[in-house]
């Protein structure tokens, strides 16, 4: 009898172990890309959020405030966190206003308005912090993001990184219109509306939790901060800023605009697929993934 409990118990391990293989994530047939924000002091939601994905992800973007504003981290301690899931994906992180004490010993944050990746399928950009936050600083940035424009190969995609959005919300990014119309311009070459090159802007920062993620399709209409806002007016702890009606601009975009995701609270983040001419977004939250569009390029 006892010897027939132990066959038992072997029996059902042996059968745990091979439910266990039956869950391993698959590879995927294209590229796979992460881009996530705002982790803050939620240490599990790197894995938890990434888990489920393809196994050989190749790049991962965290797009700012990676722990909160007071605490001094090492940047490899981010590496370690994706590695765990992603063991294949390249890291970079872009700089966010909570990333103040960060030491970058993993020589992967980025706090500049510049390409910063650049592959064989694809290109990365990225807006700084502060060049999202000071029109005179915008103005230069953008300009200087058309001019790296006419070095491109139409037939590759840009992703293009930034902490802080572009659409009015907390009004601390006064020059959103500086870069939305080098975005603009980026998109179509500026010859008219018609597009010649996919763009996908991602952005972190407002702590975005709404069922669609702020995902808006090319020739959607949003509303841009306008060229003054709260950046530099002191508000109380807890204090909503308020945004005027007046100090919003309207306007339809020419790229794809997506939240990246909210890491802290809720476990979110966008996998991007690139397959055949095809770009494939997926929200990845709280262990449910929910495919929000696509765009061929």
């Amino acid at each position: 009898m006892k010897r027939n409990n132990k066959l038992c118990v072997w029996l059902i391990i042996i059968l745990l172990l091979c439910a266990g293989c039956t869950r391993k994530r698959a590879k995927s047939k294209g590229i796979e890309l992460v881009f996530a924000s705002d982790r803050h002091s939620n240490t599990s939601a790197v894995y938890q959020t990434m888990k489920k994905m393809p196994i050989d992800v190749s790049y991962v973007a965290l797009i700012g405030d990676m722990v909160d504003r007071t605490e001094y981290y090492k940047s490899s301690t981010l590496l370690e966190e994706v590695h765990k899931v992603l063991p294949a994906a390249t890291v970079q992180m872009i700089w966010g206003s909570h990333d103040a004490n960060v030491d970058d010993d993993a020589g992967i944050v980025v706090n500049s308005s510049s390409c910063i990746r650049e592959t064989d399928d694809y290109y990365v950009y990225s807006i700084a912090y502060d060049d999202m936050r000071d029109t005179s600083k915008a103005e230069a940035g953008a300009k200087k993001l058309k001019e790296w424009a006419g070095q491109l190969n139409d037939q590759k995609p840009v992703f293009v990184v930034s902490h802080v959005p572009m659409h009015a919300k907390r009004g601390d990014n006064v020059g959103a219109t500086y870069w939305h119309e080098a975005l603009q311009y980026l998109s179509t070459g500026g010859e008219g509306t018609k597009i010649k090159r996919a763009v996908v802007f991602f952005h972190g920062h407002n702590h975005t939790v709404d069922k669609e993620e702020y995902y808006y399709k090319s020739l959607s209409t949003i509303n841009l901060q306008g060229k003054t806002g709260s950046s530099h007016k002191p508000r109380k702890r807890g204090e909503k800023p308020s945004i005027e009606a007046n100090n919003t601009v309207s306007t339809v975009i020419y790229y794809t605009y997506i939240t990246a995701g909210y890491l802290n609270e809720n476990t979110s983040a966008t996998l991007v697929s690139i397959d055949q001419g095809t770009i494939t977004f997926t929200k990845y939250a709280k262990g449910k993934s929910t495919e929000l569009g696509s765009v061929k390029y």
